[in-house]
């Protein structure tokens, strides 16, 4: 078996005649992959012919700690272009980027339910259960694939309950907050890279921010004043060069510009690697002067 054999089969492709011998195949995949998803960090090697403008890669063998998914530092790996390296602010180091590149990843795990969970029967309550099985894969550490064994028969007693090969793959609702990652984080999941009935996941991650180098799309962006307007804008996005690209302080120093201008702009930074940031520009706020109480209607 390959590395890059991939598991995606969302319910509706599968007929029902066929469901039962799918789940049996990826059940196969797990097992036979124990030891191998136990196995400590992966390799994650540069990409073929990477170019000065090639995205990091952090690789990650999940893990399930007490019933949740999980990465830890002892279970990743990073491949760091020597561009990015030579484009960090020398208040930030190569260790403090893996830190934080690892903490927005755990963020992200931390806010899925346990797999078990997202399995469960329509009308099911979590908290109504209390079986042994339940409380096994509550409580449960080790690696997906032992996980998946232990949910099958879990599954298979009450046949409303979604399976393993429904929760533990790429195409599931369950990890689409992991696959989505740009959204809220530095991480682009990398699809193609990735083989999560092996527990690897792959994301990819931009070089540092440049105030220089990102693209701000304005309204009328090629008039004078305008490109005025985007000088400035790259002065007040300066102090954030050389950090891993942060949409939220990217956004928060954007909109705090205009709001001293009296602007009611917004500023939406796009997903990480797409280097780009949109602003939409509303009327300018005028001041507003009130007469002074005491003068009459007339004198008004």
């Amino acid at each position: 078996m390959t590395n890059k054999t991939k598991i995606l089969m969302p319910r509706y492709m599968l007929p029902n005649h066929k469901r039962l011998g799918a789940i049996c195949i990826v059940l196969s995949l797990f097992a036979g992959l124990e030891s191998y998803a136990q196995s400590g960090p992966p390799a994650c090697p540069a990409p073929p012919a990477a170019g000065k403008d090639a995205l990091g890669k952090m690789c990650v063998r999940l893990q399930v700690q007490n019933g949740r998914i999980i990465a830890t530092s002892s279970n990743t790996a990073f491949w760091i272009p020597p561009a990015f390296t030579s484009a960090l602010s020398p208040k930030v180091t190569l260790g403090g980027v893996e830190v934080a590149l690892e903490n927005q990843l755990g963020q992200i795990l931390g806010g899925l339910p346990m797999p078990y969970q997202a399995a469960l029967a329509p009308g099911e309550i979590d908290s109504s259960l209390s079986d042994p099985a339940t409380n096994a894969l509550r409580t449960f550490n080790g690696s997906l694939a032992n996980y998946a064994q232990i949910m099958q028969p879990w599954s298979d007693s009450n046949p409303a309950r979604g399976q393993p090969a429904d929760v533990l793959v790429d195409s599931s609702s369950f990890f689409a907050p992991m696959i989505g990652a740009a959204a809220s984080s530095s991480l682009s999941y990398a699809d193609q890279l990735s083989s999560l009935d092996q527990s690897l996941a792959v994301f990819r991650f931009p070089a540092p921010f440049q105030s220089q180098t990102v693209m701000l799309q304005l309204p009328n962006s090629a008039s004078p004043r305008q490109q005025a307007r985007i000088r400035e804008l790259r002065k007040t996005l300066a102090p954030l060069d050389g950090t891993l690209w942060d949409k939220n302080a990217i956004e928060r120093r954007l909109n705090g510009y205009y709001a001293r201008l009296g602007l009611a702009a917004q500023a939406v930074a796009l997903n990480a690697g797409v280097n780009t940031v949109v602003i939409n520009e509303g009327p300018r706020v005028a001041r507003i002067l009130l007469p002074d109480p005491d003068v009459t209607d007339h004198d008004v």
